[in-house]
């Protein structure tokens, strides 16, 4: 094996540990190894203490909390290291003088007792007011650790950590940003189902998941959402197929289709949506979204909702939300217990307050501005004929 081998071992070791942060622990030792030291560890400080946030194979993990818990404070390399720019590579002798280092509580109490108080050290990152850094340690000997070829070694391999770091860092971001799309996705009272490139299936918001579950015209078929019906099932696939792909048109395409239900209800509207629409053009999208909207629910507002958007009392609130659901003016007053004209006075408020002017235009500002306020663990499979 040669130098150029083992050398290129470690720092795919390190692209490993920015892909998987598990890997770090084997990215340490590898570097342990290399340096010929007793221990290696990364060690993040901001404005208040140190502390050692991985360490590699070999050291005693009750020092590490004992160093976060209390010895960190006392370390002199964080004070040294904390006055550097990022990328630097020092020794121990560089940064403490050997006279200090074996009067200290922190070399007595923990650096000797833990096989340290020689080593080579480096700043790794310097972020807002937090400090990375990379410090491979090893017992006081007679000649110091920190040798040419060391030094050499651990400024090669600098770049390739502070590389990782900031990868990780973008990845770790990333996958952030897919866990709040997931999240925002799950909240919607609408089916979604997330489509990748080869068509199947990669996840369903609770909706779509209840959607499918009540085998009304469309369902999961090998992965893929499929309709019951063999020629609505072919428009799906084509209309999926047309949201992948974009043509000459800076405008993505798509489409939307109608899906028959066994149950007679009325069938759901479907669109599939690209999620990319603004990509380079000729280049297919990879994720599509499938909207399925129900037209039997009628996500309804709530009482308390209108009274905070509108200034609408409560018996106020009370009758629109029965005007949004078709009843009629009588049926309102006998089941509220008011009389015709009290009822109707109530609807005039609110059509004064909302700027509406007949229950029609009522309706369309409910339903159109409101649904959103209603709670988004309220149960979803009620449809209007069975409530």
């Amino acid at each position: 094996m040669t130098a150029i081998d083992d050398f290129s071992r470690v720092v795919a070791s390190i692209y490993d540990a920015a892909v998987e942060p598990n890997n770090w622990t084997v990215a340490l030792h590898e570097i342990s190894s290399a340096v010929g030291a007793t221990g290696c560890s990364i060690v993040l400080a901001d404005r208040t203490r140190p502390e050692i946030t991985v360490e590699s194979v070999g050291a005693d993990p009750a020092n590490m909390i004992a160093y976060n818990d209390y010895f960190g404070r006392l370390d002199p390399i964080s004070t040294a290291l904390d006055r550097m720019p990022a990328g630097t590579v020092a020794t121990h002798d560089d940064m403490v003088s050997r006279d200090v280092v074996p009067r200290s509580e922190f070399f007595n109490d923990w650096a000797h007792p833990s096989g340290y108080g020689d080593g080579i050290a480096s700043v790794l990152t310097r972020d807002g007011g937090s400090t990375s850094w990379l410090s491979a340690g090893a017992a006081v000997g007679p000649d110091p650790f920190g040798t040419p070829e060391r030094i050499s070694l651990m400024r090669a391999l600098v770049p390739h950590l502070q590389q990782a770091i900031r990868t990780q860092a973008r990845l770790s971001d990333l996958d952030r940003r897919h866990r709040d799309f997931v999240a925002a996705l799950d909240l919607l009272s609408d089916g979604v189902a997330m489509v990748g490139r080869d068509g199947r299936v990669i996840h369903l918001n609770p909706r779509a998941e209840a959607i499918i579950a009540s085998s009304d015209g469309l369902c999961l078929r090998s992965g893929y959402l499929a309709a019951n019906v063999v020629r609505t099932d072919d428009a799906l696939g084509q209309v999926v197929r047309q949201a992948f792909s974009r043509g000459r048109s800076t405008i993505a395409r798509g489409g939307c289709i109608a899906v028959p239900r066994p149950s007679g209800r009325r069938p759901y509207a479907l669109r599939a949506v690209p999620l990319n629409p603004d990509g380079p053009v000729g280049v297919a999208t990879q994720t599509v979204l499938i909207v399925i909207v129900d037209p039997e629910l009628q996500p309804m507002p709530e009482s308390e909702a209108l009274r905070r958007l509108y200034g609408v009392t409560r018996n106020e609130a009370e009758v629109a939300l029965r005007v949004l659901n078709g009843m009629g003016l009588a049926p309102i007053a006998e089941e509220l217990s008011m009389s015709l004209a009290t009822v109707r006075t109530h609807v005039q408020h609110v059509f004064d307050k909302t700027n509406t002017h007949r229950q029609a235009e009522l309706v369309r500002l409910l339903l159109g501005g409101l649904a959103a306020t209603r709670r988004l663990d309220a149960p979803q499979d009620r449809h209007p004929r069975e409530r």
